[in-house]
This record gives C-alpha cells, sequence and structure tokens, in this order.
C-alpha cells in the first residue's frame, strides 16, 4: 500500500543531496524491511533469518539516514558504482592544481649614458700670421734676431720675396754687435746681407755696415770701398759721406794709432763707429 501511494502520489518527489529522490531512498528502505519480514516467514531457521533481518535493517537505517541527511561523497560514489571520472567532485579531488611559473625576472644592466663632446666654447680662432709680417712686427719692436730666425728657412726653400727683408734684418742685428765691439760677427752679417741682394738690389746698408768694421779694423781701403758703394745707394746720406772723407784721409796718413787710440784727428775708433 506504501508503494502504491508513493507511487500514485500527484506531489512532486523531493531529491536528495546525491540528485536522486528521497522518496526512492525511503520507498527501498521499506522493501529492505519487507524482505526482513518474508526471510523469517514461519517453517525456516529462525538463526539465520535473524542474522539476515538484523543486517536488512542496518542497511534499510543507513539507506534512509543518507536519503535525509546527505552521504558522504566516497559513500555516494560507492552507491552509484565506480567513481566516475567526470563527476566533479572527482575532478576537484585528482585534478593536480596548475603549476603557475613564477615571472622571470630579467636583470637588465643600464648602459652607459653616450659620450656627447661639450659645447664648443667661445675660442678665439687663431690666424697664422705670415712670416714676413711677423718679421716686420720683430723689426719694429726692435728685435731684428727674431726676424731672421722667422725669415731664414724661407729664404732656403728658395722664396727670393723675403731676401731684402732678410738683408735689412742682418744689417740691423749688425749694428748691435757693432756697438758691443764684436767686429767679426758684425762683419759676417754685412756680407751674408750684401749676397742676398746682389747684384741687382740694393744692399739694405751692407755695404756701410761692412765699411765701419773694415774702418774699425784698420782696413782703410776696405772700409773706402765699401762706404763709397753704400754712399751710391743713399747720396745723400751725411753720416756715410764722413766715413769717405775719414778713409780717405787715413790713406793719406798711414802711421795712425792703433784702434782704440786717438787718431789724427783727436777722435777714437769707437767714436767713429757711434758717429
Amino acid at each position: 500500500e506504501k508503494l502504491l501511494e508513493s507511487d500514485l502520489s500527484p506531489e512532486p518527489q523531493q531529491r536528495d543531496r546525491f540528485g536522486s529522490p528521497s522518496g526512492d531512498a525511503r520507498a527501498f528502505a521499506v522493501h529492505v524491511d519487507t524482505a526482513a519480514m518474508v526471510s523469517i516467514a514461519p517453517g525456516r531457521g529462525r538463526g539465520g533469518g535473524v542474522v539476515l533481518l538484523a543486517f536488512l535493517v542496518v542497511v534499510g537505517g543507513a539507506i534512509a539516514w543518507a536519503a535525509t541527511n546527505g552521504a558522504p561523497e566516497f559513500a555516494r560514489d560507492w552507491f552509484r558504482g565506480s567513481p566516475d571520472q567526470n563527476s566533479p567532485s572527482n575532478e576537484n579531488r585528482q585534478q593536480p592544481l596548475p603549476v603557475t611559473a613564477s615571472p622571470k625576472v630579467v636583470q637588465t644592466t643600464p648602459s652607459p649614458p653616450a659620450l656627447t663632446p661639450p659645447p664648443p666654447r667661445n675660442v678665439p680662432e687663431i690666424v697664422q700670421t705670415p712670416p714676413v709680417d711677423r718679421a716686420r712686427t720683430a723689426l719694429s719692436a726692435g728685435v731684428p734676431d727674431d726676424a731672421i730666425a722667422v725669415l731664414r728657412p724661407v729664404a732656403a726653400k728658395g722664396d727670393s720675396a723675403v731676401k731684402p727683408l732678410l738683408a735689412e734684418a742682418l744689417v740691423a742685428s749688425g749694428w748691435k754687435d757693432v756697438k758691443a765691439y764684436r767686429w767679426n760677427v758684425a762683419g759676417r752679417k754685412a756680407r751674408e746681407a750684401i749676397a742676398l741682394t746682389a747684384p741687382v738690389g740694393p744692399s739694405r746698408g751692407g755695404h756701410a755696415l761692412l765699411g765701419e768694421v773694415l774702418y774699425a779694423l784698420r782696413d782703410f781701403n776696405g772700409a773706402l770701398a765699401a762706404f763709397t758703394k753704400g754712399l751710391a745707394e743713399s747720396p745723400r746720406d751725411a753720416r756715410l759721406k764722413r766715413r769717405v772723407i775719414r778713409s780717405r784721409r787715413q790713406l793719406r796718413h798711414p802711421a795712425t794709432p792703433a784702434p782704440g787710440q786717438p787718431d789724427a784727428e783727436g777722435s777714437t775708433t769707437s767714436e767713429a763707429v757711434s758717429e
């Protein structure tokens, strides 16, 4: 009767936590009780029947309790058969946790900053001055030896344009040697100046310098010749005119004092040079 009532009942069946109707579980428990009652029918052994009855009662009670309170997962799988590999519970239990690779930290060495050249400063531009201009500047400053040092290499390369200026620097330096009584040095510079300008150009004072040196060395014939050539280059030079007169006078009076001693006119050689 209970089975018929449960089958013919219009009420919807409630489902247990396994997903199966809870009424079926209770009906199954009723079947177990019925089977137990049949198993102990009259005419059969009571010892085995009692054991079977106790077993069926325990099983029926367990089924009824599971239908009401829900069974654990392992019991639910056991009741349904072999565990379902695709069941959500089995998936959650057997599926290993995904191994997430830790982010790889790449250490980058910072590259040094590119070296940029410093901005150009306001440096005055160095302009190479021509040798002739530097020599003229040195002569104007009264330093003829610097002019000679600048012009000699240029003249040695065959530049004839610098020769007159080099001769002028040699004569200016030679007159400084005359004042210091360096007669041989002054004479050498005078001859070099004459060689640079000969034979077409003026000696730039080379003849006058050479005549002064020869007069101081008591070579009056050579001095007269040098003074005469110098006067030909500068006819209005009063100083050269006096040198020519003195040289001729010394030639007319050969017995003259030694250099540095008073001559016939009472003047010394050093005084003649200073004139």
